[in-house]
């Protein structure tokens, strides 16, 4: 049996934001259990007016309680910066032609928690097309995305959606790990990666060795781009007025009729360098592709052959996949031994890491 003081330890106060277990009728439940989300949404409804019916479908999703209503999708924020889904709301609304965002009908904030509902499509995303479409179909369904990126990318937003984005950073001093996983999905500082590093050696199914190898090429990154300039620019321009997605995968991609009707969760949406709009699309490819029986072919290659301009190099992207996979420690923790854990989970990303790094040594 699961106790809270075993569900305390695994969440952390990412996940546990008022450090309180939940409890229901006696029995503790992991903060992302659908019965603590239900008592979430029921709060929502309270604090924004809504009728509920019962018939609420609870969806998966990453960061946030999801939930299907007939004609609208509401999220719930939960934990993190729960003020990004106000900045979603605020960015939705003034977001360019040849953007389509999501269509919000209202958003708000009640103590801890914040939410926002949008209009729901009866559409299907990307992710399920590309379990069955023949790979024509894909590429121009790629090609379409990789041009609302470049839309998305050109488009200068007003300054307070820029100073909104700034102020949502984390500085590059910060030592808080969980302040530096609630800022952003990819975080670019050397520094909040060797932190992270630091977090992770105190976690009880994280592989010490695979750290070492993971700190080790960080240092040598840094040395290089401090040298000669070989490696990855260190520290990464923040201040450049280039939006991004940043949570840009298939699953977040509505198609409808042969087009992208709609591209959905700008909640982690940043400022920085455009290639980190690789980084969730390479994660996602990584982890479909290492199935047995899949024959679908690669997104990134076609994303960046319409868009040359999202094209990095294999430093850079593997500095922005490692950041990527330490910050989710905090947020997906290691409940289980490795060999238990799904092959999308923080650890084992972090094992293919630095395997990664093994076999650029041995070349």
């Amino acid at each position: 049996m699961t106790t809270a003081a075993d569900i305390a330890r695994f969440t952390g106060p990412y996940n546990l934001p008022d450090g309180e277990v939940p409890v229901i009728d006696g029995t503790p439940h992991w903060p992302w259990d659908e019965a603590v989300a239900r008592q979430r949404l029921a709060r929502i409804a309270r604090s924004a007016g809504l009728s509920l019916t019962g018939d609420e479908v609870f969806v998966e999703s990453g960061s946030n309680d999801a939930w299907l209503l007939p004609e609208a999708v509401l999220r719930v924020c939960w934990r993190g910066d729960v003020d990004r889904l106000v900045r979603e709301s605020e960015l939705a609304m003034v977001l360019p032609e040849g953007v389509p965002g999501p269509r919000v009908l209202d958003c708000g904030r009640d103590g801890a928690l914040s939410w926002m509902l949008v209009k729901r499509h009866h559409a299907t995303s990307l992710w399920h097309a590309w379990q069955s479409e023949p790979a024509p179909v894909l590429h121009d369904y790629v090609t379409q995305l990789a041009d609302i990126m470049r839309r998305l990318h050109e488009w200068h937003p007003p300054a307070a959606i820029l100073e909104r984005y700034r102020a949502a950073e984390a500085a590059d001093t910060e030592t808080d790990p969980v302040r530096i996983a609630a800022s952003t999905l990819t975080p670019l500082a050397a520094a909040h990666l060797h932190r992270l590093i630091e977090h992770a050696r105190d976690r009880p199914y994280v592989d010490a060795a695979i750290l070492d190898r993971i700190a080790a090429r960080l240092s040598a990154t840094a040395t290089a781009a401090a040298g000669a300039g070989a490696g990855i620019a260190l520290p990464i321009d923040r201040t450049a007025d280039v939006l991004l997605h940043a949570d840009c995968t298939p699953a977040n991609v509505l198609i409808e009729d042969g087009r992208i009707i709609a591209l959905l969760d700008f909640e982690w949406s940043r400022l920085g360098p455009r290639d980190i709009d690789l980084t969730l699309p390479s994660f996602w490819a990584w982890v479909d592709g290492q199935r047995p029986d899949n024959g679908r072919p690669a997104i990134v290659p076609w994303l960046t052959e319409a868009y040359p301009a999202l094209a990095t190099t294999p430093e850079r992207h593997w500095f922005h996949r490692t950041g990527f996979a330490l910050r989710g420690l905090i947020h997906w923790p290691d409940y289980a031994p490795e060999a238990e854990l799904p092959l999308a989970h923080p650890v084992r990303q972090l094992r293919h890491l630095a395997d990664a790094e093994q076999e650029r040594e041995a070349e």
